[in-house]
């Protein structure tokens, strides 16, 4: 259920959020000269307008900013078409909505909060133009995600800079847009894609092999801000009875911005784009009857666990992005395994979840119980419990407390699909 902050952002797509995007504007001489020399010289660092480091947790990336001059940390996410500022930092600044849009699907209607001309400064030394806010509480993603931030950024810096994202390192680095992607872009693929149904997230056409031999196709959207490496939407994988075809699933819940809905985990054979692929992964099935995660005539969300594997160029100007795999792309993918999800809280870790029909379920582990250790083991978020819980083939000693008295189980780590 992690990282569902994509129905908000697109869950109108570009039907109620507006793409403010700048007319291009003709370069005096004196610029055209300056965009020769450049392209004629090797990558001179003037070209560069800013480097960002980011820093990675459970496969998103974040970037120190400056919001109307405050510091703050958002996500960087290719699937953001809106800047998204947590309730609570907007509450401790005095700043105040100032717009509201009711957004209606097909489990209830929900009213965002919008606030206008705010300031985005990155590095120090790029400001970006003013623009709109959602006011969005986000305890739910921090909890999910295990530390907290401050929102979630992506299309206004992307339409704005010619963006390296080298996960890497990780660092991003933005070059002016006249800068040729070219010149950024040596050994790398070159990608086409398109802005369809006016959602400014890049979209190709991807082919997925099932583990029964039989293979998909379909377009996806770009997502670096969805937590897996593909979520299939609910139409697609409704059509191509893919639920019925996998050998084996498990269950979890999402949460959108009216409704909870479950989603389903299954395992595909490979995924194939631009001429790349990766083999035996994770696929999730949403169950969501309203956001983008339900719109027709997509197969779904590429995501971050198979984004990060690649050095990526994002060339908004000309709808092209480029590709170049980078030290993770033969990273094993990680399955499920435990049976249970950790949810972060300010004073400690919780059982966020619990698959059906699981060991866990059996061995009487709830949604609520404050875990006390693993394999003996205390800590105070989640990475640590995460990385501990991807041992395949391990058994792990739980220690968990419900209402005050405390239950030790032993579970064994092994694929649930």
């Amino acid at each position: 259920m992690r990282y569902l902050w994509y129905i908000l952002r697109a869950t109108t797509g570009g039907e109620t959020f507006r793409i403010i995007q700048n007319s291009m504007k003709v370069f005096r001489i004196r610029w055209a000269l300056a965009t020769l020399i450049l392209l004629a010289s090797p990558l001179g660092a003037w070209a560069q307008v800013v480097t960002l480091p980011m820093e990675k947790v459970s496969d998103l990336m974040f970037i120190d900013l400056k919001v109307n001059g405050e510091a703050a940390t958002f996500v960087f996410d290719t699937g953001a078409t809106m800047p998204v500022m947590d309730t609570e930092l907007a509450e401790a600044m005095g700043w105040e909505a100032d717009q509201a849009t009711s957004v209606q699907g097909a489990g209830g209607s929900s009213t965002l909060q919008l606030l206008s001309d705010q300031e985005f400064e990155l590095g120090g030394t790029v400001t970006l133009p003013k623009t709109q806010v959602v006011l969005r509480d986000l305890t739910d993603l921090e909890e999910s995600i295990g530390r907290e931030f401050d929102g979630i950024i992506g299309y206004n810096i992307l339409v704005h800079y010619l963006t390296l994202l080298d996960f890497e390192t990780p660092q991003m680095i933005l070059y002016d847009r006249a800068t040729s992607a070219a010149s950024i872009s040596e050994g790398y693929t070159r990608v086409k894609f398109n802005f369809g149904r006016g959602i400014p997230i890049p979209q190709f056409k991807v082919s997925l092999t099932l583990t029964n031999g039989e293979t998909v196709k379909g377009p996806i959207l770009f997502d670096s801000g969805a937590g897996s490496s593909l979520i299939v939407n609910r139409p697609f994988h409704r059509k191509h009875q893919m639920l019925d075809k996998a050998e084996a699933h498990s269950t979890t819940r999402s949460t959108s911005l009216t409704t909870q809905s479950p989603s389903y985990n299954i395992a595909a054979d490979k995924l194939s784009f631009a001429g790349f692929e990766v083999s035996d992964l994770p696929v999730r099935l949403s169950g969501s009857q309203q956001g983008v995660t339900n719109y027709d005539g997509y197969l779904g969300l590429l995501g971050a666990e198979v984004i990060n594997r690649f050095q990526v160029v994002l060339d908004y100007d000309n709808k092209t992005l480029y590709l170049k795999p980078n030290v993770h792309y033969q990273d094993s993918f990680d399955f499920p395994l435990a049976g249970f999800g950790l949810k972060w809280k300010q004073d400690g870790v919780e059982v966020g979840f619990v698959v059906p029909d699981s060991q866990a379920e059996q061995e009487g582990i709830v949604e609520g119980m404050r875990v006390l250790s693993i394999n003996g083991e205390t800590y105070a978020g989640l990475e640590e419990y995460r990385e501990l819980l991807k041992q395949e083939g391990e058994d792990v000693t739980l220690v968990v407390s419900d209402e005050g008295k405390e239950k030790t189980v032993v579970i064994r780590l092994k694929r649930l699909i």
